[in-house]
């Protein structure tokens, strides 16, 4: 793992100049599935810490995905930079996001599973955290039309849809879309 101090810095300097509108930052936190125990720490170390320290130093609206292999084994010593995303969870600051829990590509698992998955992250979180997300990641960016059926299923109310798979869709230019599927 290096620093990638040019992304963190850029990103601590947006939040800190308050140019970033209500939520307009949604920050995904991830590492690999097959990460080891000690490059785990490192990351949380190097990376993942000092990403979490400049949102929660700024004070901005931030939604925030901690991938599950990030949160279901967090390193010893990483204890206070849990309880500062709780207390900013608690004032609002930081709404936090679920996501698939080992983050497969959704569209190709059983629906059930993607459920489980969804579900196993947000209560993973709520206990952490000590808030149940409302809004889901969909891992990869990967689109697929029974994931409405996935995030009802989860109790998760909302997604983010790259801009670029909407134009692809023919949707240029969508700022937001509301997709329903059988009434859900």
């Amino acid at each position: 793992w290096s620093r990638p101090s040019t992304w963190v810095d850029r990103a601590r300097a947006l939040l800190v100049s308050g140019v970033a509108p209500s939520r307009a930052l949604l920050l995904h936190l991830a590492v690999p599935a097959r990460t080891s125990k000690d490059q785990l720490t490192r990351a949380w170390d190097e990376v993942i810490g000092p990403a979490i320290d400049a949102v929660v130093d700024s004070g901005n609206p931030v939604g925030l995905v901690l991938a599950g292999r990030l949160v279901e084994g967090v390193p010893e010593g990483q204890q206070e930079r849990i309880e500062a995303i709780r207390t900013a969870v608690e004032l609002g600051r930081i709404e936090v996001v679920a996501t698939a829990m080992h983050e497969p590509v959704v569209g190709a698992i059983p629906v059930r599973d993607a459920i489980g998955q969804y579900v196993s992250h947000a209560t993973l979180l709520r206990r952490l955290l000590g808030q149940r997300p409302t809004g889901g990641w969909i891992p990869h960016g990967l689109w697929d039309t029974g994931l409405p059926e996935v995030f009802d299923g989860a109790g998760l109310g909302w997604t983010t849809v790259e801009r670029k798979q909407l134009e692809r869709q023919g949707c240029p230019g969508a700022p937001a879309l509301s997709i329903e599927r059988h009434g859900k």
